[in-house]
């Protein structure tokens, strides 16, 4: 009996060492993955988030923060350029100037975001960039992306302004380097960040 008992407490032992062993190598695995390269831009509480703006040559996205009893809730307004439907390249005939192109046709849209656009607001308060890279100056704002003008996103959280300025893709094109206008540092940022304004109608939209 003694015996059998021995053998029980050594066997539970056993199975809570290795239980133990294997979370110990599968959080070593896992948590380097997870934080890894991330790197905090600006400090900001979500709960204190008042707007969100993105501004680029053909859309401006406006992102109103609201609470109520339920919780809080966006208030979305896109003013977007759309795509022209005149074709380009024909020559032009017979003398004279050649006549202007027509102003683009915008459409401004309104609606209003729950879930998509709580995502949005917790990627940017606060704000968590891929790796820090420092200042980029002169000839090395064109290997950035800086010498385009890409956009910006700008960021109220309790009456405090954050300002990003947008470069261009991180090699593979999947994230986008961005530069923090109060600052001067730059950094590389996740680009799905910058696709929830570029494609607001669609991504934000509920």
């Amino acid at each position: 009996m003694k015996l059998q008992q021995s053998l029980w407490v050594h066997g539970l032992a056993l199975v809570l060492a290795s239980g133990l062993a294997w979370k110990t190598w599968t959080d070593e695995e896992t948590s380097p993955s997870l934080t890894r390269d991330r790197v905090q831009v600006w400090p900001a509480n979500v709960d204190q988030l008042e707007s969100m703006r993105f501004e680029s040559e053909k859309r401006t996205v406006d992102v109103l923060v609201h609470k109520d009893e339920h919780g809080r809730w966006y208030e979305v307004r896109v003013d977007r350029e759309l795509p022209s439907s005149t074709p380009h390249g024909h020559a032009h005939g017979g003398g004279g100037a050649a006549p202007q192109a027509p102003a683009p046709e915008r459409k401004k849209q309104t609606f209003v975001s729950v879930t998509e656009a709580e995502k949005l607001a917790e990627s940017l308060a606060p704000l968590l960039a891929l790796r820090a890279v420092g200042r980029v100056e002169g000839e090395r704002e064109k290997e950035f992306g800086f010498d385009q003008n890409a956009g910006s996103v700008v960021v109220r959280v309790a009456g405090k302004q954050h300002t990003l300025v947008l470069g261009g893709p991180t090699p593979g094109g999947t994230d986008r380097y961005a530069r923090v206008q109060e600052t001067g540092e730059v950094f590389a940022v996740p680009g799905d960040l910058v696709r929830r304004f570029e494609q607001a109608e669609n991504r934000l939209f509920e």
